[in-house]
C-alpha cells in the first residue's frame, strides 16, 4: 500500500522525474567511491579518515596525516600512492587525470598517471598536485602551491608553479626556531 511520492510543487509529478536519467546509471563503483570520498573529506577522525580513503584504493602507508578536505581524485584514486611520516595539510588536491583532448577530439582517451608522494615529505594547505607528478622523499611544498612537475628530494618547493627554492636542510637552517629566537621579528 506503498504510493509513490509526489512533489509539493506539482503534486502530479513524482520526485524520481526530476533527477536527469544519466545520474540513475552511474556505476556503483563509482557511486561508493564518491560516497566514501565524500565522507573521508569531513571526518573529523584521522584514523577513520585513513581507512576511507583506502577503502577507495589510495596506498597510504603508516604514520600518515592526512588533513581535512582533501581531495584525493576521483575517479582514479588507485594511482595515489602516499609513503610513510608524510603531512598533508587542509585542502589540499591531488589529481590523477586530465581530459582536456577528449574536449578537443572526443576519441581521444583521458590523460591518467600516477601521484606519488615520498616518504617524510611536508605538502602545505591548499596545494593542487597534477597527475604524473612525483615528490621526491623529505620535500617541502610550500601552501598554496601548484606542483605541475616532478621534485627532487630534499627540497623545498613553492609557487605557481611550483619551483625548487632551496634544499630541506638550508630551508631547516634559515627558519628552525632556535631557543627563545622566533621566526617573526620587529
Amino acid at each position: 500500500m506503498t504510493q509513490e511520492k509526489t512533489s509539493e510543487l506539482n503534486p502530479g509529478i513524482s520526485y524520481l522525474s526530476h533527477i536527469r536519467k544519466d545520474v540513475l546509471k552511474i556505476h556503483p563503483r563509482f557511486f561508493l567511491s564518491s560516497c566514501l570520498h565524500l565522507l573521508a573529506m569531513f571526518v573529523p577522525f584521522l584514523r577513520l579518515r585513513l581507512s576511507l580513503y583506502r577503502l577507495r584504493g589510495t596506498t597510504i602507508e603508516k604514520n600518515v596525516y592526512i588533513g581535512p578536505l582533501v581531495f584525493l581524485e576521483e575517479i582514479y584514486p588507485e594511482l595515489i600512492i602516499i609513503k610513510e611520516h608524510c603531512t598533508i595539510g587542509p585542502r589540499v588536491m591531488m589529481i590523477t587525470h586530465h581530459s582536456i583532448f577528449h574536449h578537443v577530439d572526443p576519441k581521444a582517451p583521458a590523460y591518467t598517471a600516477p601521484v606519488i608522494i615520498g616518504k617524510n615529505c611536508y605538502i602545505g594547505s591548499e596545494t593542487i598536485i597534477f597527475p604524473g607528478v612525483t615528490i621526491g622523499d623529505d620535500t617541502i611544498i610550500g601552501v598554496g602551491s601548484v606542483v605541475t612537475r616532478s621534485i627532487p628530494s630534499g627540497s623545498v618547493a613553492m609557487g605557481v608553479p611550483a619551483r625548487v627554492t632551496c634544499t630541506r636542510d638550508e630551508w631547516l637552517r634559515n627558519h628552525a626556531m632556535n631557543g627563545s629566537e622566533t621566526i617573526y621579528e620587529e
